[in-house]
């Protein structure tokens, strides 16, 4: 499921839940605002969801 997202939704996503980055710490990474890093996080997080669902 992962792998269908996009590479940098999918990068800042796995940064912010496994690595436990902050996401101000993410925005200057990335060179993005810290609105822009919770963007990236609620698309990986709702795609995930819909797949999880989807597969029930």
């Amino acid at each position: 499921m992962l792998r269908e997202l996009p590479e940098r939704t999918r990068a800042i996503f796995l940064l912010y839940r496994l690595e436990g980055m902050k996401q101000a710490e993410l925005a200057t990474l990335y060179g993005m605002t810290t609105s822009g890093v919770q963007k990236h996080i609620l698309k990986a997080m709702g795609h995930l969801t819909r797949q999880l669902r989807a597969g029930e």
